[in-house]
Order: C-alpha cells, then structure tokens, then sequence
C-alpha cells in the first residue's frame, strides 16, 4: 500500500519537520543552540554544493546562452514583476489586503530564489527534455542567485513591507548587515568548496545519496528551527484562515502564470526545439527549497519562519503541477515547437 502511495521522504521530513515545530518547539534555553548548529549545517551544504559542481558544468552552460539567458531572466526579473504586479493587485488596491503583510513577504521573498537542482532535472527527464541544459541552466541560476537573491530581497520586499526586523530602507543598516551574514554563511562556503573540489569533488560525486540524505536532514532541522522561532513569536495565532487560504490562491496563479508564461516565450524563441522549452518551463517556473531556507535564514533571522511558508506551499504545489505536465509531455511526440 506505502509503495503504490510512493510517498516522498523528503516530503515526510518536512511534515515531520514542521509537525514538530508546531506542537513541540525548541525552547527559548536551546534557541540559541538550534541557531548556531542551523547556521553551521548551511555553512557546510553550501561547502559540499560548491565541491560537487564541476567548472565544466558552468562552461557548457554558456554554450546555449539563449536558453541560459531565458532561464535567468524567468527566475530573477519576470518572477520578481508578476509577484509585484500580484502585490498591487491584491494587497495595496485592498483596504485590508489579501494574505496579509507577513506573508506577502514571503511570497515576495520566494520570487528572488533560484531555480531549483533536483526536481527540475527529475521532472525535465521524466517529459523527455533537455536534461542536459536542465542541469546547467538550475546550476547557473544557483550559482547566481548567492549575489542575485538579496539584491532583489533589498528592492522587491523590503522597502514595500517593512518587516519587522529588517530595515525598509534600500541598502540600509540592516540589509548591509544581512549581506555580510549571508556572504559569511553562503557565499564563502561555496567559493571554499569551488577551490575544495578539485581535491574532493570526484569522492563527493561517488556518494550523491548520503550526500543528498545528509542535505536534507540539514533542511528539515532548519525548517524546524525556523517554524520553532514563528511558533514561539506566536505566528499561527497571526495568521487567519482567510489569510492562509488566500496565500494558496495567490501561489497558484504565480505557479500557472509562470509556466504559461515560460512556455510561451520558448514557443516565441526562435530555433528552439520542444525539449528545450520543457527545460526553460520547469528550470523558468520552479523556486529552490533547498537553497532558500538558508537564505532566509541568513537574511531574516528571527522572521525566518513566516517568510518560508508561501515556499514550503509553492515547492509542493510546483513539483504536483510540473508531474502533470511532465506525464503530458511524455505522450506528445518528439517534435520541434512549430512557427
């Protein structure tokens, strides 16, 4: 019966995970504890994330530099427009706005992610993709997204929400102080294991399942020290159920918008074939789990918690669609995308 259900582990952990938070949380005596083995855990992801990614990866990438580029602007400038358009729609052009402030500081948050590694590459192999410009085009946009990410977090969210501990000033105290933090956690530990990998990165690629175990066991401690923080800060009793149901209406229309809309400019770029569109849709459209917990650790602290909920929602509801669709596409023949 649990083998034709094909529950996700890594799905279970984060229930686990989040389940744990909400009717167990860290006390206040071990916060602090939690925090330090938290960053540590991102310290060293990022580490094994720079060790395991070959230069030759980065070089082919550049090779077909308009599906490249499309990815990248998908990821860091049209998701960044549509959940801004989205903003003004639902949230400014309301007297009480919909979701509510907290959350739409999340959302807005999760438009500046990256692209996510594994589930792009699963589901683009699983339509019958270009696996290969999967894996560059979620590995660049990563790779990016270390400088990318809290520039855009500095214009997009902060400025619009003042969230409460963060300075709604563009480049202010506090988001200076956030960059520092999240060079220390993310950006050096990757740039480490860059210099690190031509030692180690052959033994590290020969073991991607302990590797990937032990990544997301770092992700779910981190996702329950985060909710442990919102619960202790009484995050549950802020949000209502108008909010929350809202929230999910509002992260499927970004979902849809932007697969329609990845989908329509592969079909508009001239000599690209349909495995390559499948690419640029499920690389354009997703957002990373894995790498935006620790960013939103990094840059938010102690608001970390409530700025991940509308992306533990949006990386279920992404991979659900996206196998939708992928079963789809594994029907349709292997045909280039006609004029």
């Amino acid at each position: 019966m649990l083998n034709r259900l094909r529950i996700d582990p890594f799905l279970l952990m984060i229930l686990i995970a989040v389940s744990a938070a909400c009717f167990a949380p860290c006390s206040h005596q071990f916060l602090s504890f939690f925090e330090i083995l938290t960053s540590l855990l991102v310290m060293g992801m990022f580490f094994l994330q720079g060790a395991r990614l070959e230069w030759q990866v980065l070089k082919e990438s550049i090779q077909n530099w308009r599906l490249q580029l499309l990815v990248l602007l998908s990821s860091y400038l049209l998701f960044p427009l549509m959940g801004d358009a989205l903003y003004h729609l639902f949230f400014s052009a309301s007297v009480n706005g919909l979701a509510g402030k907290a959350l739409w500081g999340g959302i807005l948050f999760l438009c500046c992610l990256p692209s996510t590694v594994q589930s792009s590459i699963a589901l683009t192999s699983m339509a019958r993709g270009n696996v290969a410009a999967a894996i560059c085009a979620a590995s660049l946009s990563n790779l990016i997204g270390i400088i990318v990410t809290p520039i855009l977090v500095g214009i997009v969210v902060l400025p619009k929400l003042g969230i409460q501990g963060a300075s709604p000033d563009l480049f202010g105290p506090q988001f200076i102080h956030a960059v520092i933090r999240f060079s220390w956690e993310l950006f050096l530990p990757f740039m480490c294991g860059q210099i690190a990998g031509g030692f180690i990165g052959k033994s590290l690629r020969k073991h991607k399942k302990l590797l990937s175990f032990c990544e997301r066991g770092s992700i779910a401690l981190m996702i329950y020290t985060a909710f442990s923080m919102a619960v202790l800060g009484g995050v549950w009793h802020q949000l209502s159920g108008f909010e929350f149901a809202s929230m999910v209406g509002i992260l499927f229309l970004l979902l849809g918008g932007m697969l329609s809309l990845t989908f329509f400019l592969a079909w508009r770029m001239k000599g690209m074939d349909f495995s390559n569109a499948i690419a640029i849709q499920f690389c354009g459209s997703k957002k990373a789990l894995s790498s935006g917990i620790p960013m939103a650790n990094a840059l938010f602290g102690a608001q970390a918690g409530i700025m991940s909920i509308p992306l533990l929602f949006y990386h279920q509801f992404q991979i659900f669609l996206c196998a939708l669709l992928a079963k789809k596409y594994t029907k349709r023949p292997n045909l280039p995308l006609e004029k």
